[in-house]
């Protein structure tokens, strides 16, 4: 079970006056988001990252306090993890919000953003509960005090992962769930970068997952995940919609069919397995 939480919550999306409240009518946003936000902008899909992550922030504020960012049904970490689905329900947004939530998960993870983290857990979610109304909601009484309140939060490191998750796969939700692929990855990785040197192998994966997030009627079992990774990465090598470590390096003809055959045949002996 992955679980996801805004970074430093407390010291960018919270003040004097919003910490003495329960359920913020407002949210608290900072004018200045250094270079995170000028990396989520390059992307093409820049502008609806940044929408999506406002709309996360929004969902947080109405929270009850003490708020540490965390994108479960209650704000704590023990509550039940928002996904994708539960994300686009409460915007009205359908599918298509389930793929623009799905790019901000994968794009805020990345460390030159930053803006997101995720936990895995083994818990077993606790009863599920209704989300935040799209509503400001009400705001507790009391006068504006300084400082936090509530107690500390423990730290996110201190959640063991139910298994080994490679580097490569973490923020990747479905992936991170994959026992086996997370198990099966690293033996794959050096030979689909020597089988597809014109591609760049983390973002191809990055792209195969968000596929998997959008259809989730064809999503594909951990047992024939290696296999649709393989021919992903040898249709991005074909098509030469990008060129891995910038050269564009790509081999043709026969040398290229060796290689992908090499490939095939090492993802279906982990596939066998």
């Amino acid at each position: 079970m992955t679980t996801y939480r805004v970074k430093d919550w407390d010291r960018h999306f919270e003040n004097d006056r919003s910490r003495t409240r329960d359920r913020c009518g407002f949210v608290c946003v900072p004018n200045k988001h250094g270079m995170g936000l000028s990396h989520v902008l390059t992307e093409p899909d820049g502008l609806a990252i940044l929408g999506a992550f406002l709309l996360v922030i929004e969902k947080l504020s109405a929270q009850s306090r003490p708020r540490h960012g965390w994108l479960t049904d209650n704000g704590e970490r023990t509550g039940r993890p928002w996904g994708v689905s539960d994300l686009a329900v409460t915007v009205g947004r359908g599918k298509r919000g389930e793929r623009e939530f799905a790019r901000l998960f994968e794009v805020a993870q990345r460390p030159n953003i930053a803006w997101l983290e995720s936990i895995v857990t083994a818990d077993s979610p606790p009863t599920p509960r209704q989300l935040p109304a799209d509503s400001p909601g009400r705001e507790g009484k009391g006068k504006e005090g300084k400082g936090k309140e509530g107690s500390a939060e423990p730290p996110a490191a201190a959640v063991a992962p139910a298994h080994a998750v490679p580097n490569e796969l973490k923020g990747l939700v479905i992936y991170e769930a994959d026992v086996k692929l997370c198990f099966d990855l690293p033996q794959m990785l050096p030979s689909w970068r020597q089988c597809y040197p014109g591609v760049d192998v983390l973002t191809e994966i990055r792209k195969a997952h968000t596929w998997e997030l959008a259809n989730p009627t064809k999503r594909k079992t951990p047992k024939g995940r290696l296999k649709f990774l393989n021919a992903w990465m040898d249709r991005a090598q074909n098509d030469g919609r990008n060129h891995g470590n910038g050269t564009g390096a790509s081999r043709g003809g026969a040398q290229s069919g060796r290689l992908f055959t090499a490939a095939t045949e090492q993802a279906g002996k982990f596939a066998g397995t």
